[in-house]
C-alpha cells in the first residue's frame, strides 16, 4: 500500500503541490503576523516592567513642587511616586533636530535601561542619551554635546547610551510626528543635580508619576483632595507611547486573523474539492483493492496519508517561513524596527499557534479519510463500475425560445456551470478571495497616501516654533507678529469624565486649516467649536452644545458645536482665538506656525521644526506599510494562481470525456479552448463584480480599526480598482491558457473508453 501511496502522489503531483502551496501560504501568513503582534506585546510589556513604567501620571500646567510630590507619596493607596521633569531642546547648529532632557526627582519610576557607559548616579553631571539618536548622529561616550533651551546653551559630556520605556515609540506626537526619526529626534536623561546647576533648586516638575493598584477614580479623587485642585490624571493605558504600542498589538492581531482567515477558507474549501475529485477519479482502483481483499482502513489510509503528507510538509514549511516573515518585520532593520525601540529583539510566538497547526494537519487527514470511507460504503462490484453520470433536469431558461438563439458555446457553458455547482462556487470563491486581498493591499496604500495628503492640506507652514515654558502669551504674540504666523494653544479638558484636548487657533494668516468630514479645507470660524470626527461618531452633532471643563480649574463651559473636523493627532475639540477669548477660557500659547525659515535664537523658543520633518515621519510610515502591502499582494497573486490552476486541472480531468466527444464530432482544439476561456471569463467577471463592494466594505472595517487614532478615511482610488481587477483577470486568463493547452494531449479513444 505504501507503493500505491507513492504512485498516487506522483499521479496527482500538480494537485498535491497546489495543496502544499496553499497550506504553506496560509500558515506563513498566520504564523508570521501572529509572531509580529506577540513579539511587540512581549517586548513592550517587558520593557515597561523593567523600567518601572508608572501606573498613573498626574499633569499640571503650573507644575509640581517637591512638596506636592511628598504629599502624594503620603497617600495610603500610593506605593511610590516621583517627579518627572522635561525640557524640549534643540541643537544649536541644526534647528531641525530636537532632544528632550528628562530628569526624575528620584530614580525609582520610569527609569532607563543602560546599553553602554556609566550607571546612573544622582551625583554625576552629564547625559545618558538614547543610543539610536547617538548612533545616527555619530555621538560617542565621552563626547561633549550642546543643547539649546530658551536661548541658553546646556553643555556636558555623554556618560552612556540608553533606552527608556517612556520613549519606547520615540515620537513627538504633539508636534505631528507619526514615525520616529532617530537622526532628528532623541532624548537624554540627566540627574537632578545637573538640572539644578542650570535652573536652580526651585524646580517645577511637569508631572507626578505614581505606582498604585487602585482604580483611576480612586487615585484621581485622592490626588485632587490632597492637592486641592482639579488635575488631569492619566493611567498607563492612556499614555500615548503605551497606547500606541498596545495599538500595534491589536492591529497585528487583526491582520493575523482577518487576512489569514481568507487564506484558510480558500485553502480548506479548495482542498476538500480536490480530495473529493481525487477520490472519484480513483473510484475503480479503490474498488479493485477492495475486491482483492484489502481492508477499508488500509485503503482509506493511503488517501489519508496524502492528506497527512500535505498537512505535515505544508505546516512545517509554513512555520519556517512564518518565522522568517516575523523576523522580516521584527528586527532592528525591519519595518517595526523603525517604529519601536526595545532593549533587545527576541521573537515570541503565541501558544495558540501550535494547537491550530496540529488541528490543520488532523483536519486535512480527516477530510481525505472520510471522503474515501464514504466511497467505501459501496460494494466492490459497484465500485468497479464507473459511477453513473448525474442526471440533470433541463434548466428553467431552456423553456424559452431565446435559449435556442444562443450560440452553442454559450449554451454549453451555462449547462456546465449549473451541472458542476461546487466547482463553479470554488472557482468564484478563489477569484473573490484574490480580488479582496489585492483590493486590501492597494486600498490600504491609497488610504495612507490620503492621510499624507490631508496633512499637507491642514498644515500650510514652513516652520513650527515651539515656545519655552517661560514664554508668556504676550511674548508669544510678539513672536507671532514678528514672524507673521498663526498660533496654537492646547488645553487639557474633561468631557463626561474622559480626557480630551482643546485646541485653540489663531489662523489669521492661513498657515493652518481644519478639514471637514470629507477632508476638504475649512476655515476656523467664530461662535463655537469643531468636534473631532470620533466625537461626532459618538453622537455630538452640529447645533448641539458640549460641556467641557479645563483641568486645573473649577470652570465649566457649554460650547455650541458649529462643525466637524478630522483630527489626525489629538482627540477633542477646536475653536478660534476669538471664541476662546469671548468665553473667557485661560490658555497658554505653545506653538507658532510661520513661513519664515530663518528663526533667531530666543529665550522664549525651545525648539523649531520644519514642515519637511513633520511629513518625513508620515512618509517613513508609508515605507513600513509598503513592505506589508507588497507581501499581501504577492501572496494574493500566488494563491490565486495555485487555486485557479488546481481547479482548472481538475475541471479538465472531469470534462476530458466531454471534450473528446466534441473532438469526435468535429470540434477543433481552438473551439474547445474558446469554450473553456468563455466560461472562465464569465465566472471571473461575475466574481470581480461581487467582490468589489465586499472588498470595499472589508477595507472600511479594517481602516476603521487600525486607523481610528488618525481618523483615517477609507480611500480606494482608480489604481486600487484597476490593479485589483486587471491583476485578477490577468491571472485568471493566464491559468485558462495554461489549462486549455492540455486539450492537445487528449486521446479521444482512451477518454471515450475510460468508463467501459
Amino acid at each position: 500500500m505504501f507503493k500505491k501511496f507513492l504512485r498516487t502522489l506522483g499521479t496527482y503531483k500538480v494537485q498535491v503541490i497546489s495543496m502544499l502551496v496553499m497550506i504553506f501560504l496560509s500558515l506563513s501568513m498566520f504564523v508570521g503576523f501572529s509572531i509580529e503582534w506577540k513579539t511587540v506585546d512581549s517586548l513592550s510589556k517587558r520593557q515597561f516592567k523593567i523600567n518601572n513604567f508608572p501606573d498613573y501620571q498626574v499633569y499640571s500646567e503650573n507644575g509640581f513642587s517637591a512638596g506636592d510630590i511628598n504629599k502624594i507619596k503620603e497617600l495610603s493607596s500610593v506605593k511610590d511616586a516621583n517627579g518627572y521633569f522635561e525640557l524640549e531642546c534643540s541643537i544649536p547648529e541644526d534647528d531641525d533636530k530636537n532632544v528632550d532632557i528628562v530628569s526624575l526627582s528620584e530614580y525609582t519610576i520610569n527609569t532607563f535601561s543602560l546599553i553602554e557607559g556609566q550607571s546612573y548616579s544622582e551625583d554625576l553631571m552629564g547625559f545618558w542619551i538614547n543610543d539610536r539618536y547617538a548612533k545616527e548622529n555619530n555621538i560617542k561616550i565621552g563626547d561633549e554635546i550642546s543643547l539649546l533651551y530658551s536661548g541658553y546653551t546646556i553643555k556636558n559630556k555623554v556618560l552612556g547610551t540608553i533606552k527608556a520605556a517612556s520613549y519606547y515609540i520615540c515620537c513627538d506626537f504633539e508636534k505631528g510626528m507619526i514615525m520616529p526619526d532617530f537622526e532628528k529626534y532623541g532624548y537624554a536623561y540627566v540627574s537632578p543635580k545637573f538640572v539644578k546647576s542650570y535652573l536652580g533648586d526651585d524646580i517645577k516638575y511637569s508631572r507626578i508619576q505614581i505606582m498604585s493598584d487602585s482604580s483611576k477614580e480612586e487615585i484621581t479623587k485622592e490626588v485632587i483632595n490632597k492637592l486641592g485642585v482639579t488635575l488631569l490624571v492619566r493611567e498607563k493605558t492612556e499614555d500615548t507611547g503605551y497606547s500606541e504600542a498596545m495599538g500595534e498589538v491589536d492591529e497585528g492581531k487583526l491582520c493575523a486573523f482577518a487576512l489569514t482567515i481568507i487564506f484558510f477558507v480558500i485553502a480548506v474549501l479548495s482542498m476538500f474539492t480536490t480530495f473529493d475529485r481525487i477520490t472519484k477519479a480513483e473510484r475503480i482502483q479503490i474498488g479493485t483493492f477492495k475486491a482483492l481483499g484489502f481492508k477499508n482502513r488500509q485503503i482509506a489510509g493511503v488517501y489519508a496519508g496524502i492528506g497527512l503528507f500535505v498537512g505535515v510538509v505544508g505546516t512545517i514549511l509554513g512555520i519556517l517561513f512564518g518565522y522568517y516573515i516575523g523576523y522580516f518585520f521584527m528586527n532592528p532593520k525591519g519595518s517595526m524596527g523603525t517604529y519601536i525601540d526595545p532593549i533587545n529583539w527576541r521573537l515570541s510566538c503565541p501558544g495558540y499557534v501550535w494547537p491550530i497547526c496540529i488541528l490543520i494537519i488532523l483536519s486535512l487527514t480527516s477530510i481525505a479519510y472520510l471522503l474515501v470511507r464514504s466511497t467505501l460504503k459501496e460494494g466492490a462490484s459497484m465500485l468497479l463500475k464507473p459511477k453513473a453520470p448525474k442526471k440533470d433536469k433541463p434548466l428553467f431558461i431552456e423553456k424559452y425560445k431565446f435559449w435556442y438563439k444562443l450560440r452553442f458555446i454559450t449554451r454549453w457553458n451555462i449547462r456546465d456551470i449549473f451541472r458542476h455547482k461546487i466547482r463553479t462556487f470554488m472557482t468564484m470563491f478563489g477569484i473573490l478571495g484574490a480580488t479582496m486581498l489585492l483590493f486590501f493591499g492597494f486600498g490600504m496604500k491609497d488610504s495612507i497616501n490620503s492621510l499624507l495628503d490631508n496633512y499637507k492640506k491642514a498644515y500650510n507652514f514652513n516652520t513650527m516654533i515651539t515656545l519655552s515654558d517661560n514664554a508668556t502669551n504676550a511674548d508669544a504674540l510678539n513672536l507671532q507678529q514678528q514672524y507673521n504666523g498663526d498660533f496654537q494653544a492646547v488645553v487639557q479638558i474633561d468631557i463626561k469624565d474622559k480626557d480630551y484636548i482643546m485646541n485653540i487657533y489663531d489662523a489669521s494668516t492661513n498657515k493652518i486649516y481644519l478639514l471637514n468630514k470629507k477632508s476638504k479645507r475649512i476655515e476656523i470660524n467664530d461662535g463655537g467649536c469643531y468636534v473631532c470626527y470620533r466625537l461626532y461618531k459618538e453622537g455630538y452633532k452640529v447645533g448641539d452644545y458640549i460641556k467641557v471643563s479645563p483641568y486645573g480649574t473649577s470652570d465649566t463651559y457649554d460650547i455650541k458645536i458649529i462643525g466637524v473636523n478630522r483630527s489626525y493627532s489629538d482627540e477633542g475639540i477646536t475653536l478660534s482665538k476669538k471664541t476662546a477669548d469671548d468665553l473667557g477660557i485661560n490658555y497658554k500659547i505653545k506653538v507658532i506656525y510661520t513661513d519664515s525659515t530663518n528663526i533667531a535664537a530666543s529665550e522664549f523658543i525651545s525648539a523649531t521644526q520644519t514642515k519637511n520633518k513633520v511629513f518625513d515621519s508620515v512618509e517613513n510610515m508609508m515605507q513600513v506599510l509598503d513592505e506589508m502591502i507588497i507581501l499581501i499582494v504577492i501572496a494574493a497573486i500566488i494563491i490565486s494562481i495555485v487555486v485557479l490552476y488546481n481547479l482548472g486541472i481538475m475541471s479538465f480531468i472531469e470534462r476530458k470525456r466531454e471534450f473528446s466527444t466534441l473532438k469526435v464530432v468535429g470540434f477543433k482544439n481552438k473551439i474547445i479552448g474558446k469554450i473553456s476561456i468563455a466560461q472562465n471569463t464569465w465566472l471571473t467577471i461575475i466574481s470581480i463584480i461581487i467582490s468589489i463592494p465586499i472588498s470595499y466594505f472589508t477595507l472600511s472595517l479594517i481602516i476603521g480599526m487600525v486607523g481610528k487614532e488618525y481618523e483615517m478615511r477609507t480611500v480606494a482610488g482608480p489604481i486600487t480598482y484597476i490593479c485589483s481587477i486587471v491583476i485578477t483577470f490577468a491571472v485568471s486568463m493566464l491559468v485558462s491558457l495554461l489549462v486549455i493547452r492540455k486539450n492537445k494531449t487528449i486521446s479521444m479513444v482512451e477518454a471515450l473508453k475510460e468508463s467501459e
